[in-house]
């Protein structure tokens, strides 16, 4: 079947020409629809109070809701109710139908109406089975929101004789650490921006959209605790002290400190991030072996030094698991890059950045590792898009951004758009690197010197910064011949 889905929200159908296992089988234009809703891990969202809405008014039967007449709404969870009986379906599945009123036979039609119905799950996630629904019309699938509005989720469009929808909720799409239940997470507008699965990220939008899930926060209905300081003071007899002339000790103030928890009376905040979450759908997402040969053949050098490159850079793998490109963010480009010139006067202002020392130094360091790489980078895009862009190493051969322009790209955004896309296409900028950038590289892959392959590759000061980066590309290039990845 075809869904119409303009909110993205993962909706799967189970629709199926099923035996009706000694039922009567419905009219050739009425079939049944039942609905589950799970969130993002499948699980069911109970007590989630949700509407179904005929998409135009129509001539057609009322509704009729009860129990499924099959197997069960959604394989692996039991069906909702025992009995098939519509006059019980609404009491043993646990939905609600209110304001609805059955008509007295499901063949026999109204006048033009949108049909409407609302229900509540239950522990399975199941919400109710219309009986009569018409075969081809379109329903819309509403939930109930905390300011009691309701809001569209998805249309369905039932067609065959069984149509089993399982919604999944699209607030609940990335991972979470709100501790917002998947009921919570149906009913809360999250405004989280959706990835379709199969599309690939571009830079820009990663930027202008999912920023602000980098740091947001959403207020959960729990209790804030914060330590406070209870303070006494009170006066001691200070034992170091010389008696004055008359006897007396001399006395000095202590204070003691008590702490203990207080409810603030306001909602806890957690940090929701979306970055470990699914963000891209690079194509293709790994390296492949003849991807590989044909670097190697033209850059005219074994295919294991190829891989090798690859092994030691990113361990041959070019995307991050949430789909971005592995990158590492370089604090001290960065800080070149952005540098005031010295004015008139040959004095050089203040760096702008220099209170950002994680991102903007002139000396290297601050890395975190994998994913948090792109919250520094992203942070620096913030204070300068194009020079955070210049200052990272990108994918699975970790090339610089500040090399876009000898590489052909008009903007360091196309040149990691590239990156993003594919791995084919990090394999094309390798190519172009060592035939442009590192030409003089190029004798070094064919006669496999790893440490003038290392100095051109990653500079020549390697014995400081880097010093067993030649031995780890022997080691790698040493493991591919071994494992038969030389051809």
């Amino acid at each position: 079947m075809t869904d119409q889905n303009p909110t993205n929200s993962p909706v799967t159908s189970n629709s199926r020409n099923l035996p009706a296992s000694g039922k009567v089988a419905p009219k050739s234009n009425t079939v049944e629809a039942s609905f589950v809703f799970v969130d993002s891990l499948k699980q069911p969202i109970a007590g989630l109070s949700v509407r179904l809405l005929l998409s135009t008014a129509t001539i057609e039967p009322t509704w009729q809701q009860g129990t499924p007449t099959h197997a069960g709404p959604l394989p692996g969870l039991p069906n909702p109710a025992s009995s098939a009986d519509p006059a019980s379906a609404a009491s043993a599945s646990g939905a609600s139908a209110a304001a609805i009123t059955p008509a007295s036979s499901a063949e026999t039609p109204s006048t033009t109406q949108r049909n409407s119905l609302d229900a509540t799950t239950d522990a399975t996630g199941y919400a109710t089975t219309i009986r009569n629904a018409v075969r081809g019309q379109s329903i819309d699938v509403l939930v109930k929101k905390r300011d009691g509005q309701y809001e569209k989720k998805v249309t369905v469009t039932p067609k065959s004789d069984f149509n089993a929808y399982t919604v999944a909720s699209p607030e609940y799409h990335f991972s979470a650490t709100t501790k917002l239940t998947p009921k919570d997470e149906m009913e809360v507008d999250l405004h989280i921006p959706i990835v379709k699965e199969g599309e690939i990220m571009t830079i820009e939008r990663l930027f202008k959209e999912f920023i602000p899930f980098l740091t947001a926060a959403e207020k959960v209905t729990e209790d804030g605790m914060v330590i406070k300081d209870y303070p006494t003071r009170k006066k001691v007899v200070d034992p170091d002290a010389k008696p004055d002339k008359k006897g007396h000790k001399k006395t000095k103030r202590m204070i003691e400190h008590h702490y203990r928890a207080v409810k603030t009376g306001k909602p806890s905040t957690y940090a929701l991030n979306v970055l470990p979450s699914r963000i891209s759908y690079p194509s293709p997402a790994e390296f492949s072996d003849d991807q590989f040969r044909s670097v190697a053949k033209s850059l005219d050098c074994e295919v294991a030094v190829i891989r090798a490159i690859a092994l030691t850079e990113s361990k041959n793998e070019p995307f991050e698991i949430n789909g971005l490109p592995k990158i590492l963010f370089e604090r001290n480009h960065f800080w070149g890059f952005t540098a005031p010139l010295p004015d008139k006067h040959g004095k050089t202002p203040p760096h702008p950045y220099a209170q950002y020392s994680d991102i903007c130094s002139p000396t290297s360091g601050g890395y975190k590792g994998g994913l948090a790489e792109w919250v520094r980078l992203l942070r620096a895009a913030q204070l300068d898009f194009d020079s955070a862009l210049k200052s990272a190493s990108f994918g699975g051969f970790q090339i610089l951004g500040e090399y876009y322009v000898q590489l052909g790209y008009s903007s360091p955004a196309a040149f990691v758009d590239d990156f993003m896309a594919g791995a084919d296409k990090q394999m094309v900028i390798l190519q172009n690197f060592f035939k442009t950038v590192k030409k003089s590289a190029l004798p070094y892959l064919k006669t496999k010197n790893w440490e003038k392959i290392t100095g051109y590759y990653n500079g020549f000061d390697w014995p400081e910064h880097n010093p067993d980066y030649p031995h780890n590309m022997a080691d790698n290039y040493a493991a591919s011949v071994a494992a038969g990845k030389n051809n």
